[in-house]
């Protein structure tokens, strides 16, 4: 192992071999030029993307059903409706009919 100025009490000496790049002084004339950064997107991307973009226009497309729908259910969250063993067993019912599929 080459270790220079071991024996300059502990100091190390930097002078005249730094490198070009640590003075700021590259030579830039070897320099690449870049063509751009380039990207695919994978068939199951589009097709998330589809999907996404089905789920978001049925959304909106529920207009004031979907509001009222909301409302009502809000008002039975608050009246603890939604706790009763029947509104339990009727989750249930519907998660394991849908398969858990929430869209």
């Amino acid at each position: 192992m080459n270790i220079r100025n071991v024996s300059n009490n502990g100091g190390v000496e930097r002078g005249g071999d730094r490198p070009l790049r640590a003075d700021g002084k590259r030579d830039r004339s070897t320099a690449t030029t870049t063509t751009g950064d380039r990207a695919a997107i994978s068939s199951d991307g589009r097709e998330a993307k589809a999907s996404f973009d089905a789920n978001v226009e049925a959304a909106r497309s529920a207009g004031e059903d979907r509001a009222s729908m909301v409302a009502r259910a809000m008002e039975k969250l608050i009246s603890g409706g939604l706790d009763s063993e029947v509104a339990l067993r009727d989750t249930a019912s519907r998660m394991l009919a849908a398969e858990f599929q929430t869209f």
